[in-house]
Parts: C-alpha cells; structure tokens; sequence
C-alpha cells in the first residue's frame, strides 16, 4: 500500500477497522469516504472554527490569553488525534474550536495590538469565505476529484 514516515499516513488510518462507530460521524451508506461526507465534515469544522473565532476576536482583553490556551490545547489534541489513529469527532471538533480560539486571538491582535484595523478581519472573512464556496464547487460537482 502508500508508504510514508507520517504516523497520520499508517496502514489502519485507510482501513475500516481503524475508525470508531460514531453514528453521526459516519456515512450512513458505507464506511466509504464520499465528496457528499467530507463536504458535510469540513462544513461542520469551518462553522465550529468560524463561530470560536469570532467569540475570541471580539472578547478584547481575554483574547490573547484564549490564543495561547488554545495554541497549547490545540497542540495537544493534534499529538493525540495523530498517534491515536482514531476520528473521534469529539477530539477533531475540540481541535477545531482550539484552532478558532488561536485564529480570533491573532486576528485580535493584528486588529488592536498592532493598530492595523480591518487587516485581520478582513482576512479571516476571506479564507473563511474562500473554504466555504470552495465546499460548495466541490458539493455541486462542479470540480471532479
């Protein structure tokens, strides 16, 4: 099969035993990975990223501390999603609202810290934008994989 050094990249990560029965998490179908399943996912971690970094951003003074908590817990989750080798939603939706906490924090910080107003709004909106229509070409077929 694929060979590579990266432990997220193992033989079991591929395999249908190397994922736990999580109803919801699952395609209702088949353990197969389809565009309609990861489309769904990915929409899910954008809003949950999405919504934690706007909490973060506009919480002013709490910000930078919420950054580095969420760096540091963010860094965390990622070391046991990895070696691990399981996709609970759990861990991935936790690393995801750590990544939202982290994103609000800089944004912040660009925003007041280093008085360049609009810079780290403007882009957070469009990478956060960018994801979602790019979600969405992919969702409607209208780029084949």
């Amino acid at each position: 099969m694929y060979r590579s050094g990266n432990p997220a990249l193992s033989d079991s990560t591929f395999s249908k035993s190397g994922y736990k029965d999580v109803s919801w998490w699952e395609d209702y179908e088949s353990n197969m990975m389809t565009i309609e399943g990861v489309t769904e996912k990915t929409g899910i971690l954008l809003l949950i990223t999405a919504a934690t970094a706007i909490l973060t951003a506009f919480s002013m003074p709490e910000s930078a501390l919420l950054a580095l908590i969420g760096a540091i817990v963010g860094f965390i989750l990622a070391l046991v999603i990895i070696f691990s080798g399981s996709s609970s939603p759990f861990l991935i939706c936790s690393y995801a609202a750590m990544e939202g906490l982290v994103l609000g924090g800089v944004t912040w910080m660009f925003e007041v810290g280093l008085d360049l107003p609009g810079i780290g709004i403007l882009a957070a909106c469009l990478t956060f934008l960018i994801l979602g229509a790019m979600i969405m070409v992919y969702r409607a077929g209208l780029i084949a994989w």
